[in-house]
Formats: structure tokens, sequence, C-alpha cells
């Protein structure tokens, strides 16, 4: 039986950052990573649910228009992907 891997919070962030920048395919972080691409796509998805609350707003909860939350959602992870690469 092989033990499952625990990946730290930080690792987990750092292979989001760099899929929300999308400047390399899944496959290619996976191969980088070492990760199963069901895994990156699943922490994708579960940072990108919670961007609302980074910033204070549910938008999930109020009568928002979908054009307004993909602008909200597009606006989060620009300012997460710039804050990322002043960072590095």
């Amino acid at each position: 039986m092989v033990a499952r891997r625990k990946f730290s919070s930080e690792f987990k962030a750092r292979v989001v950052r760099e899929a929300l920048k999308e400047q390399e395919t899944t496959s290619e972080l996976v191969r980088r990573f070492e990760v199963a691409p069901s895994q990156i796509i699943q922490w994708k998805k579960e940072a990108l649910s919670q961007l609302e609350s980074l910033f204070g707003v549910n938008i999930l909860a109020k009568k928002v228009p979908p054009k307004m939350k993909l602008l909200f959602k597009s606006l989060a992870i620009a300012s997460l992907v710039f804050a990322s690469s002043v960072a590095s």
C-alpha cells in the first residue's frame, strides 16, 4: 500500500500561482511539480472559489450579474498573479 503524500499550504499556493499565470500547460506543471493533473485542477478550483473572501465580499451570496462576478474574479486573479510576480 502506497502512503498518500501530504503537501504544505506553501507548496499548494506556489503550484496554484503558476497555474493562474497560464504560462505553462497543466502537463508542464505536472512534470515540474510532480503532482497529478487532477490535483492541480482541484487546488486551482479551491483557490478560485475562495477569492471573494480575500476581499471581504461574497459575491456568490449576492444577486450580482454573472458578468460582474466574472469581472470580480478576473480582477482578483490578476492581483494575485501581479503580487506573485512582484514577490519573485
